[in-house]
C-alpha cells in the first residue's frame, strides 16, 4: 500500500508542530509544497501560547523582552510536524515572509524548509546527519554493474521454457576515503501498480557516511559532483530521484527498544532538483563511462570540480539553462572556457599576471593542446570561429554572430570541453575513439563543419 506521509507539489497538510523547546506547546501549522519549495504556515494570535512563536517573524519590540533574552527570536533549525498521515522533520527552517494584523493581534508567518524528512522525529538533532545516500538517474548504465542476472533454458522449437532470475546487488564501489564516499548498487522488489504484477527495479546509489555527524552541505557536494560527473559523460540533464538519510542514534528499533542497523529515512526537498525517471529507448550515449576512467577517475573529477570549480560550474551549469537563448548559453560557456584556459595557463608555469593577460583565442587554443588526440573536430577551424562567437556576444561593438553559428559553436566547443575532460580524468583515447565518432554532439559538431 502508498504510504500517505508524502509531500507531494499543491498538497497542504494540517498538524501541530514542535519547536523542541519544552517551555513552547505545540501549535496548529499548515504543511505545504510548491514549485518553489516547502512551507511551514504559522498562525498566532496575541496573549495566547502561540504568541511566542510569532516571535520568529519580522523586527517586532516586545516590551515583555526588550533585551530578547527569554524568548527565541529565529525559527530553530529542525522542527517536528505532526498530522493524522505520519511525523516530518523540518530541516533548515528560518523566516519567508509574515503577516500582521494591527491592533487585533493576529497574524501568520511562512517558514521555509531545506529539507523533510519523512517519518523521522527529533527535528533538532537531524540538523547534521551521519549518513546521506542518492539515486542518480543514469548512475547504473554508466557504471555498468546489475544486480539482476537471468537463466534462461529453451525448448527444442526455441521457445522459452523457464526464467530464472536471481537478483544479487555487487559489491560497494570505494570511491574516496573522504566521508567514506561509495557507490552502492541495490535493488528493491515488490508489488506493481496492477494485479498479478510484480516489479524489479536495480538502483545504483552514491552514498556518504561519517562517524561523526556532518552538515548536510559537506555530504552532499560530492553527492552533486557525482551527478555532474554523469551529466557530462552524456551531456544530459540527469537527475537525482531520490535522498535518504541517517542518525547513527537513531536506528531501527524493535519493541524492546534495542537498535538493529541504520534507519533510513525518505529526504525530500526542492534544493537538488528531484524528479521522476524518465521514460527513454536504450542506454545513453556516454562519451566515457567508469571502466573508462575507473575510481581513479572519479576522485580526480572530485579535484577539478572543486579546484577548477570557476571554470567547470558554468559550464555544467549550461545544462539547466532550458529555455535560456543561444546567445545566453554561448556566452555562459566563454566564461567557462575562459576560466579554464587560465588554470590550464597557471599549471604550465605561467604566473598569474601572466595568465591573465593571456587572450581569450590564446586560452582555448591552450585548452585544445591539452586534449588527447586525435582532436574530434577540425581544431583550426573552431580555434579561428570561437573567438568570433563569443566576442560578438560579449561586446557590443562587435557584429552579433547568427543563430545558426552560435548554435555550430556551442556544439563544438562543448564537445571539445568533453574530450578534454575524458582524457583528463584518466581515459585512453583508444578506448573512447570508437565511441566519440558515435557520440550526438560529435555529430552535430561536424554537421556544422560541412555547412
Amino acid at each position: 500500500m502508498a504510504t500517505t506521509n508524502r509531500i507531494d507539489a499543491g498538497q497542504a497538510r494540517i498538524g501541530y508542530l514542535f519547536d523542541g523547546d519544552p517551555r513552547t506547546p505545540p501549535i496548529a501549522a499548515q504543511l505545504r509544497r510548491d514549485s518553489d519549495g516547502i512551507f511551514i504556515d504559522v498562525p498566532w494570535m496575541d496573549n495566547e501560547p502561540s504568541h511566542v512563536q510569532s516571535r520568529w517573524f519580522g523586527d517586532v519590540e516586545y516590551g515583555d523582552d526588550p533585551e530578547k533574552a527569554l524568548f527565541r527570536y529565529e525559527p530553530p533549525s529542525g522542527i517536528d510536524f505532526h498530522d493524522q498521515h505520519g511525523n516530518v522533520v523540518l530541516i533548515g527552517c528560518r523566516d519567508y515572509r509574515s503577516n500582521r494584523r494591527f491592533p487585533v493581534g493576529v497574524g501568520t508567518g511562512t517558514l521555509v524548509a531545506d529539507y523533510a524528512l519523512l517519518d523521522a522525529t527529533g527535528g533538532q538533532r537531524y540538523s547534521r546527519i551521519n549518513g546521506l545516500r542518492s539515486e542518480v538517474e543514469g548512475l547504473g548504465a554508466w557504471i555498468g554493474l546489475r544486480s539482476l542476472n537471468a537463466e534462461r533454458t529453451f525448448s527444442a522449437d526455441q521457445r522459452l521454457a523457464t526464467a530464472t532470475l536471481q537478483l544479487r546487488s555487487p559489491d560497494p564501489i570505494t570511491i574516496s576515503s573522504r566521508l567514506n564516499l561509495t557507490i552502492r548498487p541495490a535493488y528493491r522488489y515488490g508489488p506493481g501498480q496492477h494485479p498479478d504484477e510484480t516489479t524489479i527495479t536495480e538502483r545504483m546509489l552514491v552514498e556518504t557516511r561519517v562517524s561523526k555527524p556532518r552538515d548536510w552541505l559537506d555530504h552532499l557536494s560530492p553527492h552533486e559532483a557525482i551527478r555532474d560527473l554523469v551529466r557530462v559523460a552524456a551531456w544530459s540533464d540527469f537527475s537525482f530521484q531520490t535522498h535518504e538519510a541517517t542518525r547513527d542514534d537513531d536506528p531501527i528499533r524493535t519493541l524492546d527498544g534495542k537498535g538493529h542497523g541504520s534507519q533510513w529515512y525518505k529526504v525530500e526537498t526542492s534544493r537538488t532538483g528531484i524528479s521522476s525517471p524518465r521514460a527513454v529507448g536504450g542506454n545513453p550515449a556516454f562519451l566515457f563511462t567508469f571502466d573508462d576512467i575507473g575510481p581513479q577517475g572519479v576522485r580526480r573529477w572530485l579535484r577539478i570540480n572543486s579546484q577548477m570549480s570557476r571554470a567547470i560550474s558554468p559550464i555544467v551549469r549550461l545544462l539547466d539553462l532550458r529555455e535560456a537563448t543561444a546567445v545566453t548559453h554561448v556566452a555562459q560557456l566563454g566564461i567557462g572556457l575562459e576560466a579554464l584556459g587560465f588554470v590550464l595557463a597557471r599549471e604550465a608555469g605561467l604566473n598569474k599576471k601572466k595568465a591573465g593577460d593571456e587572450r581569450f583565442d590564446e586560452r582555448i587554443e591552450r585548452l585544445a593542446d591539452n586534449c588527447i588526440g586525435p582532436f574530434p573536430i577540425d581544431k583550426a577551424n573552431w580555434l579561428a570561429s570561437m573567438p568570433r562567437l563569443y566576442n560578438g556576444v560579449k561586446h557590443a561593438n562587435r557584429a552579433m554572430p547568427t543563430q545558426l553559428e552560435l548554435a555550430d559553436g556551442y556544439w563544438q566547443s562543448l564537445l571539445v570541453f568533453r574530450w578534454w575532460l575524458a582524457g583528463r580524468l584518466g581515459a585512453r583515447k583508444s578506448a573512447i575513439r570508437n565511441r566519440v565518432e558515435a557520440d550526438p554532439m560529435t555529430v552535430r559538431a561536424r554537421a556544422a563543419e560541412e555547412r
